[in-house]
C-alpha cells in the first residue's frame, strides 16, 4: 500500500521529524495515532504496546526481499517488550549504515570514517540502554546494527589505523 492509499481509505498521514519525537509520541498517547509505520521501535514501541496498539509480522515474502538487499530479519521479544505475548519478526533497520559506490575514491571514505569517529557519541542510536554507539559497533555491528555489507577500503584502512579493527 502506498501513502496515497491511506489517504484515499480517509486517513491522514502524519509525518514525525524523527522516530523518537515527541509529536509522535503524544499522537500514539492520545490515540490520535492509528499506526505507526517506521523503524526505530525501540524509542516509541512500549509506549504504542501501553496505548493498546500491537506490532505485525512480516511475512517470508517481504523477509527474503529484505535480507537479499542486506537487511536481516531478528525478533522483537517480550524479554525487551514484556506486553508481547509472543516474538515478532521484523526487518532489523538498525544502526547508521553508509552506502557508497565501490569506486568512490579511498580518500574520501577514509575521511568519511574519521568524521564518523569525531562525532560518533552525538549520533542518535537505539540502545536499549540509551548508551551511544561505539566504533567497534560503527566497525564490526552490533545491537544498534548489524554490518551485512563489506566495509569500503578507505574506511577499513582508517578503523585498522585506529585499531578498531
Amino acid at each position: 500500500m502506498s501513502l496515497r492509499d491511506i489517504e484515499r481509505w480517509g486517513g491522514k498521514v502524519m509525518e514525525a521529524p524523527s522516530p523518537s519525537s515527541e509529536e509522535r509520541k503524544q499522537a500514539i498517547r492520545t490515540g490520535n495515532a492509528d499506526a505507526v509505520f517506521d523503524e526505530g521501535v525501540k524509542s516509541w514501541g512500549a509506549l504504542a504496546l501501553d496505548a493498546g496498539m500491537r506490532f505485525l509480522p512480516i511475512n517470508g515474502v517481504a523477509e527474503r526481499h529484505m535480507t537479499k538487499i542486506g537487511f536481516p530479519s531478528t525478533m522483537l521479544t517480550p524479554k525487551h517488550y514484556p506486553k508481547l505475548e509472543r516474538d515478532i519478526r521484523c526487518i532489523d533497520f538498525s544502526g547508521w549504515t553508509f552506502f557508497c559506490h565501490a569506486d568512490l575514491p579511498s580518500q574520501i571514505a577514509y575521511g568519511m570514517a574519521k568524521s564518523v569517529d569525531l562525532c560518533h557519541k552525538r549520533i542518535p542510536v537505539d540502545h536499549f540502554d540509551k548508551r551511544p554507539m561505539s566504533m567497534s559497533e560503527f566497525c564490526r555491528g552490533g545491537e544498534a546494527g548489524q554490518l551485512n555489507i563489506p566495509l569500503h577500503p578507505g574506511a577499513k584502512k582508517y578503523y585498522r589505523e585506529k585499531g578498531y579493527l
